[in-house]
């Protein structure tokens, strides 16, 4: 087998996407050479819908943030505060470092510099169906 055939495509990048085991393993379950799966991979028509899946993961990735930083942060104040009376002074230390890690994260992190934006066209291109 010198290629992968179209109709494999969105089966296996489910399986790359979902999958909870490594890459060989996926290439086995679905019969292909690790050096196939590996060129197939590269093909600029893959790669844009890979892109679009991990522009999709992050994106999902940062809403879910975007919801519980507040709380977060609101609680790791109140632990660096030292508020709570059953709090230990280790656990006072690591929540003011979780409070540094997520803020400069959070700054760290901006949606519209990201290089891999899909655009409709690279998820689904004609030849892809």
């Amino acid at each position: 087998m010198n290629e992968i055939p179209p109709e494999k495509h969105d089966p296996l990048i489910r399986d790359l996407f979902e999958s909870d085991q490594d890459i060989v393993k996926v290439a086995n379950q679905h019969d292909l050479s690790l050096e196939l799966l590996a060129a197939w991979v590269g093909e600029p028509a893959i790669q844009r819908r890979l892109n679009s899946l991990r522009y999709l993961s992050q994106t999902q990735k940062r809403m879910i943030n975007s919801r519980w930083c507040p709380t977060a942060m609101t609680r790791l104040s109140l632990m660096a505060q030292g508020q709570d009376e059953k709090q230990k002074p280790d656990d006072t230390r690591r929540a003011c470092v979780d409070l540094l890690r997520l803020d400069a994260e959070a700054n760290d992190e901006n949606l519209d510099d990201d290089p891999i934006v899909p655009t409709r066209d690279s998820l689904y291109s004609p030849s892809s169906h």
